[in-house]
Formats: structure tokens, C-alpha cells, sequence
């Protein structure tokens, strides 16, 4: 294989870690927020605390969700390009 076909590959593999990372963050903070919600007591909790909590949580919530379809739709550019890529690779001599 090609260093710099293995190198573009490294790229795109570094990059998809880290944004898995980034959403694996995004997912442990929302879990955490949910499970204070849960286990303080809700009904003497102030309602603009509660409304804070909630407003954080569909922030996360949104900033995931954007970030995993930049990555899917990265993604699925990639492979639209990986058949012509094959097709190239296969008339190599």
C-alpha cells in the first residue's frame, strides 16, 4: 500500500477517534446530569435549577447530535468516492 493512501487513512482514523471521543464526553456528561436530576429530590428542587439542568442537557444533546452528522455525512462522502477509487485501483498494473 501506498505511505500516502495509509497516511490519508491514519488521518481520517485519528480524526474519527477523536470525534468519538467527543461524543463519548458529550454522552457521560448528559448521563451524569440526568442521574442528579434523578436522584435529588425534584419536587423540592426550584424550578429554575430544574429549568438550567434541562437547558444544559438539550444543549449537549444538540451539540452531539450536530457533531454525528458531520461525521456521518464525512462519511458518507468517503465511501461515495470508494468505488471510483476501487475502479481506479483495479486497472493498476
Amino acid at each position: 500500500m501506498d505511505t500516502s493512501k495509509l497516511s490519508d487513512y491514519l488521518a481520517l482514523m485519528k480524526y474519527q477517534l477523536d470525534a468519538q471521543q467527543m461524543l463519548l464526553e458529550y454522552h457521560l456528561k448528559i448521563e451524569a446530569m440526568i442521574e442528579m436530576l434523578l436522584f435529588k429530590d425534584v419536587i423540592d428542587c426550584p424550578r429554575l435549577i430544574l429549568h438550567q439542568y434541562l437547558c444544559a442537557i438539550s444543549d449537549l444533546i444538540r451539540d452531539a447530535k450536530t457533531l454525528n452528522e458531520e461525521l456521518l455525512d464525512r462519511l458518507i462522502k468517503i465511501t461515495a468516492y470508494l468505488p471510483k477509487f476501487k475502479d481506479l485501483a483495479s486497472n493498476e498494473p
